[in-house]
């Protein structure tokens, strides 16, 4: 690729040397500033004052080079359709390879250098005159006032002027300056000199199309979209936003714009102007076209007012020791009036007043016990509501009722227990239990419902809670023990069919073992109350121990031996 580069502009410069022939011109096109084509002279100068513009249609193989008094471009590679040289003396060189040949070959219809000169003719001049606005969009120059025209001065050759006014076009040669009057709508121009050749040189025009619209628009109409409440002779109203809309005609320029203008004076420009919430307005509205003229203001007399919000609510409300509560409001609308204002209690009408003030009093004594709610609604001229509440909270003195049967507290017991309430249906309950097995171990939990039962060894500890709505509480508690276990008597058989000289037992500890619930014991010697004295009177004997625990729980156990006394 860089030896293919390298051979590209050694071949460049070789076609240059050599002055490749001028080809038919089926390629390039060259123009002025203002888009008119030029010819060059048989010398290759192209004369000509400005930017010189080449358009070639280009396959990627357009190299260019420029030389001036200033610079030297070198060959380069031509991006796109066009380029443009500023200067007044150049030189430009425009080639394209021949990729087929692997040569290079001068752009068809051009010189192998091209001259660019500065055009010593005078080429005729173009002026506005105008004591009005004028502005350029696009190529088209819209312009007002009185008695606009061209001024246009002729150039050193012939002279000749085109100019189309809506459907008259005319065709005329000058011979010194003249001024052509311009009429309402639309004027296209066209000025150029030409010589014996028939080569012309074309004015530059910094338009191509003038619009003279010595007119103001019409007056706009305002239009109201939204949904609007009240509508009187001085005012309107409404709820949700609305949207201005205007509407102004201008049938030779066309209206541009719309200005709106405030109450201070300040303008701003819109399309349409919207109206929201919490304010109040008075509209005034003018168009302006696109050769600047302004109509006549246009104004809707009446006050525009968005309320959204209902009035503000001033309010005291006081209860005295006797059960008496009072109650004053005042309501306040910023934008619309006060249209009525009333007092509920638990949606039941006290009292209601058209002024904005309003005053009265109930008893709340005989409320009953629960929630309540005060209510003062005021409401604007549009039904705008504010509600401003107030919570009565009348609260329960009188605790739950409760009872808990199904066992005594302090009770011990060999069966299990249920404990069963008696308390209001809408009240809660629930049973807060401890409970401590046979083996020590601890236990709390707590269970909800109407019924608690328990069959486990144990002690408990149950505390039964009745709560109303108002979490008022009343408690109660019981605490018993279950006992299924008789109490454990020691084996005395060893005595049993025993002959002893005697015996002696000082206590009978050593033969009951703990109970775990208190328990009664007795030891009985031939059914009489034994006292522990010592046995040594020869005889036959029945030893009985006996044992019931506080559950009722019994146990029993004897045994026969017989004193011999000393041989």
């Amino acid at each position: 690729m860089k030896y293919r580069c390298i051979c590209a502009l050694l071949a460049i410069a070789a076609l240059i040397m050599n002055r490749i022939p001028v080809y038919a011109n089926e390629e390039v096109r060259m123009t002025d500033r203002a888009g008119h084509e030029l010819k060059m002279s048989e010398d290759g100068v192209a004369a000509v004052d400005g930017e010189l513009f080449f358009k070639i249609r280009n396959d990627g193989n357009v190299y260019t080079k420029i030389v001036t008094d200033m610079r030297d471009t070198g060959y380069k590679q031509l991006d796109g359709d066009t380029f443009c040289v500023s200067e007044n003396n150049a030189d430009i060189s425009i080639v394209r390879v021949d990729k087929s040949r692997h040569i290079y070959a001068p752009v068809s219809g051009l010189p192998s250098v091209i001259r660019k000169r500065r055009n010593l003719r005078r080429t005729p001049e173009v002026k506005l005159i105008t004591k009005g606005d004028s502005k350029k969009v696009g190529e088209i120059l819209y312009i007002n006032g009185e008695n606009p025209g061209i001024e246009i001065e002729p150039g050193t050759e012939p002279t000749y002027v085109r100019v189309k006014s809506g459907d008259e076009e005319s065709l005329v040669r000058i011979f010194r300056r003249e001024i052509f009057s311009l009429k309402k709508g639309c004027t296209e121009a066209e000025v150029w000199s030409e010589n014996g050749d028939g080569r012309k040189e074309y004015a530059e025009i910094p338009f191509k199309k003038i619009i003279y619209d010595p007119d103001a628009p019409s007056v706009p109409k305002i239009r109201i979209d939204g949904d609007v409440v009240i509508e009187d002779s001085g005012r309107l109203a409404a709820k949700k936003s609305l949207t201005i809309e205007v509407k102004a005609e201008d049938e030779c320029s066309g209206v541009e714009k719309y200005i709106f203008v405030t109450e201070n004076g300040r303008e701003y420009e819109a399309d349409k102007l919207q109206i929201e919430a919490g304010s109040e307005k008075r509209i005034t509205v003018y168009a302006v076209d696109r050769a600047g003229n302004k109509s006549e203001k246009a104004e809707l007399n009446k006050r525009l007012i968005i309320d959204a919000s209902g009035p503000e609510i001033l309010a005291d409300v006081t209860a005295d020791e006797n059960g008496e509560m009072s109650i004053s409001a005042r309501a306040h609308d910023d934008l619309l009036g006060v249209k009525a204002i009333s007092v509920y209690l638990d949606d039941k009408k006290l009292s209601a007043s058209k002024i904005p003030e309003i005053r009265c009093s109930t008893e709340i004594k005989n409320l009953e016990v629960g929630m309540h709610v005060l209510k003062i609604i005021a409401l604007d001229e549009i039904d705008n509501k504010t509600v401003k509440e107030y919570v009565i909270d009348k609260e329960q003195t009188v605790m739950p009722e409760l009872e808990v049967m199904g066992v005594e507290s302090f009770s011990t017991v060999k069966t299990g227990v249920k404990l069963k309430t008696a308390a209001a249906a809408e009240n809660r309950v629930s049973f807060e239990v401890f409970y401590k097995d046979k083996a020590g171990n601890e236990h709390r939990y707590v269970q909800r419902g109407r019924v608690f039962e328990a069959s486990e060894e144990g002690s408990y500890i149950v505390k039964t809670t009745a709560e109303d709505k108002y979490e008022n509480k009343t408690s109660i508690v019981k605490s018993f023990m279950i006992d299924k276990t008789s109490s454990e008597l020691p084996d005395i058989k060893k005595l049993d069919k025993k002959y002893l000289r005697n015996i002696k037992i000082k206590t009978m500890d050593r033969f009951i073992n703990p109970d775990f619930s208190a328990c009664r014991t007795e030891m009985l010697l031939n059914n009489e109350v034994y006292d522990g004295h010592k046995i040594d009177r020869p005889g036959h004997y029945v030893l009985t121990l006996r044992s019931v625990d506080a559950a009722g729980n019994k146990s029993k156990a004897s045994a026969e031996f017989i004193i011999r006394g000393r041989k």
